[in-house]
């Protein structure tokens, strides 16, 4: 059984347009090591969502409000009635596809007003406007596929992406 997480340690992958037999098997990948006794989780919806319209479709479409670590982070920047800053937080979670403006926060404030944003630097598809979830494929750990758009990227990719966009922000 899989659960629900808004910073999942796993995701989902199909390929519906696939030739042959096979392209109705639906596999789930880690996205990272896990402690053995971990729950494996997966998002319900893209992980780029924001917390007014993860809270609602859990709340609609599986009947329960969740209170993981990243939601109670985020139900914090509103301003009580659940509407507050949503779309900054939408900001947060979407930012030019790779997350680059949350890590900026967490290096001015030491930890940030967004302590997952390392998450969404790893595992946000960097691909603008795709909003899928990046995970290693299958005895590959350095090789990250995309389960939208199919895209690929190397662990040294993201490495250095990553170096670009840190030395281009510190040198501001």
């Amino acid at each position: 059984m899989l659960n629900h997480d808004c910073l999942p340690n796993a995701c989902r992958f199909e390929y519906l347009d696939k030739p042959g037999a096979s392209n109705t098997d639906i596999y789930i990948r880690l996205l990272h090591d896990v402690p053995q006794g971990s729950e494996i989780c997966v998002s319900y919806f893209p992980v780029n969502w924001n917390y007014k319209e993860r809270r609602e479709r859990l709340v609609e479409d599986y009947g329960f409000e969740c209170n993981c670590e990243r939601c109670r982070v985020e139900q914090t920047w509103s301003d009580g009635d659940g509407e507050g800053d949503e779309e900054e937080a939408m900001e947060h979670d979407q930012t030019d596809g790779d997350g680059v403006d949350e890590e900026e926060e967490m290096d001015k404030d030491g930890d940030g007003d967004f302590p997952h944003a390392m998450f969404f630097v790893k595992y946000l598809c960097p691909e603008e406007s795709c909003g899928g979830t990046m995970a290693p494929l299958p005895g590959n750990a350095n090789l990250m596929e995309c389960n939208v758009c199919g895209r690929l990227r190397s662990e040294q990719e993201f490495i250095d992406d990553l170096e670009q966009h840190g030395t281009a922000r510190h040198s501001d």
